[in-house]
C-alpha cells in the first residue's frame, strides 16, 4: 500500500474532481489532521500535483499566531489546511 499522504492527496483529488464535476466549483476545505512527517509529505506531494485553485496550507504550532490566524482569512478558490499539534495551534477565529 502506499504512504498516508499519499491516499489523503488521492481523496483531495477525487473532492476536486466531484467539485468540478458537479459544477460548483465553489470555495471550500479540506482539514487535514496529521503527523509532522506526513504532514511535510503531504504538504510536498500536494504542491507537486497543483490542483487548480487550490491553497496549501501547512499549520503547525511553531507559526506565530499571527501566520496561524492568515489561515482563516477569507481567500478565493479551495484550501487544504494540514494540521499537526493540534494542543498547540490556536485554531479560534
Amino acid at each position: 500500500g502506499g504512504s498516508i499522504a499519499q491516499s489523503v492527496l488521492n481523496a483531495v483529488k477525487e473532492i476536486i474532481d466531484l467539485d468540478r464535476q458537479h459544477g460548483k466549483g465553489l470555495p471550500g476545505g479540506t482539514l487535514v489532521f496529521l503527523g509532522e512527517k506526513d504532514m511535510r509529505e503531504l504538504a510536498t506531494l500536494l504542491r507537486r500535483s497543483e490542483p487548480p485553485h487550490t491553497k496549501i496550507i501547512p499549520l503547525y504550532a511553531r507559526l506565530s499566531s499571527k501566520d496561524q490566524q492568515k489561515t482563516f482569512s477569507p481567500r478565493k478558490g479551495r484550501r487544504v489546511i494540514i494540521v499537526t499539534n493540534v494542543r498547540d495551534v490556536n485554531i479560534e477565529n
